[in-house]
């Protein structure tokens, strides 16, 4: 439904969700560049932790509903429910935005014209946007085939693996069906509540975008739309993962596969020590070696022994 404010056509139903720590300067250009778009979304929804922000941002953007919300908690997930908790009740549809991009003028009208009033697509639950700017690391067959044979490569884009591994898509040119999207994603109202269903809280985002995707795939489609975009505000080189980062997303990956009957424990484990070895290797600035190799060793007899599975 499209209402007018200040001039500009507005997506009533649409609400744009935002969760932020510390970024006063990025979440003011991402609000800008929404401002800026060729159509409003109706609401704005930013859930912040840290410094104070909400006099500066109030202050500033007022072409569209904004609703600042203070999270105690410095987490994703966490803040993410929230702002789900105060979606407006004519809200149909939520676009999840980081923090750390902008979006395009036209992205917002396309999204709509092409794919969420384009009846083609009435029978999808969420759409992932393309980020133009991002450079990505070119393919090489061999190591390709190596992972694949491990179930940590999929010749399919935006794959989940029976190891719960998820296949990468944003390199794709056309758009393409998958299984899983990321955090620069659009989502029928309709299924938001599911990503109540995660179980914990981590200050460090880590796989909460698939456990949530794969709930959503098993009733609706999911389709990576690769003609909308947003850019990152900052580009940065591909960097090995921390500690923190590493860990994190062991142990989501590892209740994933555990609560999902359609993943395997195995593949998993086996899939562990590869990971295992890569982190030991490439991640020089996480201590010593042997330092590593305790972390990680300690990960996989927790992986080994954990038995969630319902």
């Amino acid at each position: 439904m499209l209402n007018k404010n200040f001039g500009k056509e507005v997506y009533a139903d649409l609400t744009v969700l935002i969760a932020t720590k510390d970024r006063l300067n990025q979440i003011t250009k991402l609000l800008n560049s929404l401002e800026n778009s060729t159509k409003l979304p109706g609401t704005v929804i930013v859930v912040y932790n840290g410094i104070n922000i909400e006099s500066e941002i109030k202050r500033s953007h007022t072409l569209f509903q904004l609703i600042i919300i203070k999270s105690d908690t410095a987490s994703q997930v966490y803040q993410k429910k929230l702002g789900l908790r105060a979606l407006p009740s004519d809200c149909k549809w939520v676009l999840f935005l980081d923090d750390d991009v902008v979006i395009e003028p036209d992205s917002i009208e396309l999204l709509y014209e092409r794919y969420i009033y384009n009846p083609k697509f009435i029978d999808y639950g969420g759409f992932g946007l393309a980020i133009k700017n991002r450079a990505y690391r070119k393919s090489n067959k061999f190591i390709e085939y190596l992972l694949y044979s491990v179930k940590l490569y999929s010749f399919a884009p935006g794959d989940v693996t029976k190891g719960g591994h998820p296949q990468l898509y944003l390199n794709q040119n056309d758009i393409c069906d998958v299984k899983w999207l990321n955090g620069i994603s659009i989502w029928a109202r309709k299924v938001t509540d599911q990503y109540f269903d995660v179980p914990f809280i981590s200050d460090y985002a880590a796989y909460e975008d698939v456990i949530f995707s794969h709930k959503v795939n098993k009733k609706f489609r999911l389709l990576f739309a690769s003609d909308i975009f947003v850019l990152d505000q900052i580009l940065e080189n591909h960097r090995p993962l921390t500690s923190k980062q590493f860990t994190a997303g062991c142990y989501a990956r590892c209740y994933f596969v555990d609560t999902n009957p359609d993943m395997s424990k195995s593949w998993l484990i086996i899939g562990q020590i590869i990971r295992n070895v890569d982190f030991i290797l490439r991640s020089r600035n996480e201590g010593t070696y042997l330092t590593r190799i305790f972390m990680t060793l300690k990960i996989f007899f927790v992986l080994l022994l954990s038995n969630n599975r319902k």
